[in-house]
């Protein structure tokens, strides 16, 4: 399995198999080598029993630290990897990701391993009971299990309001690193997307709702943060500057 640069979002890559997947899995990683393998491998071995016909894409957003050797250790049909060249942000690893594979429900799953893949299979198995557009994975779900340090928990809170404030959105919980997007919703929204960093979320699901893509149902999660964390205060400072710009294309955005 050779790691190879990822495509232009004009560019779908077909499936490892040559099928059309019922579903594609992106998972964005950056300086995550000592996890991301384990994580992968989990993720394959949960999708292999889910028994529906899928694709893995793992995006490394620059490989400083042999993230691509670590993973060129896993043999799998259903698996590839791309390497940007430089870091680019998770947003931008994401959207460029989502563009290029090609299933009918196209998800992303950070990496890392915060988010057990079991809640990746259940969150597919809601898209598929409920025919909805986007599945959200949200820690506010009655039946989630959130392990999050205080500092975490102190940050989401202040994120909600302030999404809340500038979007009115219902989504109570924007920010988990688990989506699933009907295909349409991916083709006719991430072309559209321009916020590299961690406010993509937001945008993305805003842009859903302007468009005309409504149907937005929760899914629980597992968060346990086994890792360290990369919301840290300058990028919490960061993201609400992303936010502020978000709010300011999409007073601009011609959906037409």
């Amino acid at each position: 399995m050779a790691a190879e640069p990822i495509v232009q979002p004009s560019e779908q890559v077909d499936s490892p198999t040559g099928e059309t997947p019922d579903l594609s899995v992106v998972i964005p990683t950056y300086r995550q080598a000592d996890v991301i393998g384990r994580q992968v491998t989990e993720v394959l071995r949960a999708l292999d029993d889910l028994g529906c016909a899928y694709e893995v894409l793992v995006v490394v957003d620059g490989d400083e630290d042999c993230t691509a050797a670590a993973l060129a250790t896993i043999e799998h049909e259903r698996l590839r990897v791309a390497v940007q060249e430089r870091n680019s942000g998770k947003g931008e690893a994401v959207r460029r990701g989502l563009l290029a594979v090609g299933g009918r429900a196209r998800a992303f799953l950070d990496g890392g391993g915060d988010i057990p893949p079991q809640c990746l299979v259940d969150a597919y198995r809601l898209h598929v009971e409920s025919g909805s557009d986007i599945v959200v994975g949200s820690k506010l779900h009655a039946r989630s299990v959130v392990e999050y340090p205080l500092a975490r928990r102190i940050y989401s809170w202040g994120y909600r309001q302030l999404t809340r404030l500038l979007f009115g959105l219902t989504v109570r919980d924007t920010q988990v690193g688990l989506k699933i997007y009907a295909a349409p919703v991916v083709e006719r929204v991430f072309p559209h997307v321009r916020t590299a960093g961690f406010a993509f979320d937001i945008e993305a699901l805003a842009m859903a709702i302007r468009l005309g893509f409504r149907t937005i149902v929760e899914a629980p999660v597992i968060v346990r943060d086994r890792y360290p964390s990369t919301i840290r205060p300058s990028t919490a400072a960061t993201m609400f500057i992303e936010t502020l710009m978000v709010a300011g294309r999409l007073r601009r955005f011609d959906p037409e």
